[in-house]
């Protein structure tokens, strides 16, 4: 039986999905406005590298086949809410849904700390897509690390630790 928690999970997720093909960033100059979403971006940029690695290639020698390989890892975070969609719909898995939605959040948290930086209203440029993203994966993180720490105790226990250890191993390493 599903509980109200899974299904919530379910709902964020697929809306995170939705928001992917939604508008993120609207721009208008001169009476002509221009939107893109999550997808047309990956989509652009991916065309743009490959184009200019090639064009590079031929005339300057350049290998710029790294720059271009890595332009492919933005699809991981479209097949990463994809398969957040499926977990969350057929198993509930709220330590997936945290992971997964983790992306979606930074993007929209390093769109906030871009516009602040270059002192952007970032509510002027944002489209739909954006606060859908930002909307669901913020209550995504906030149910699912409740239902982690609900079960703290009988089933991650290990995992906290071991998630505790990492950290303060991290932090050592980056003092050393």
């Amino acid at each position: 039986m599903k509980t109200r928690i899974s299904i919530l999970q379910g709902i964020c997720a697929s809306l995170i999905l939705m928001a992917y093909f939604l508008p993120w960033i609207q721009i208008s100059f001169l009476d002509k406005g221009a939107s893109f979403s999550v997808v047309d971006a990956v989509m652009k940029l991916t065309g743009m590298v490959s184009d200019a690695a090639d064009m590079s290639n031929g005339l300057f020698k350049i290998d710029l086949s790294e720059v271009r390989n890595y332009s492919y890892l933005l699809y991981l975070v479209l097949i990463a809410a994809f398969i957040n969609v499926i977990v969350q719909w057929l198993r509930n898995s709220p330590r997936t849904a945290f992971y997964f939605n983790l992306i979606p959040f930074s993007l929209c948290v390093a769109m906030i700390v871009a516009a602040v930086k270059y002192e952007i209203n970032i509510f002027e440029i944002t489209g739909i897509g954006f606060a859908a993203a930002l909307f669901a994966s913020t209550i995504s993180l906030f149910v699912a690390w409740t239902v982690i720490g609900r079960n703290y105790d009988s089933r991650y226990q290990c995992y906290m630790k071991v998630l505790s250890y990492c950290v303060v191993a991290s932090v050592i390493v980056y003092i050393i």
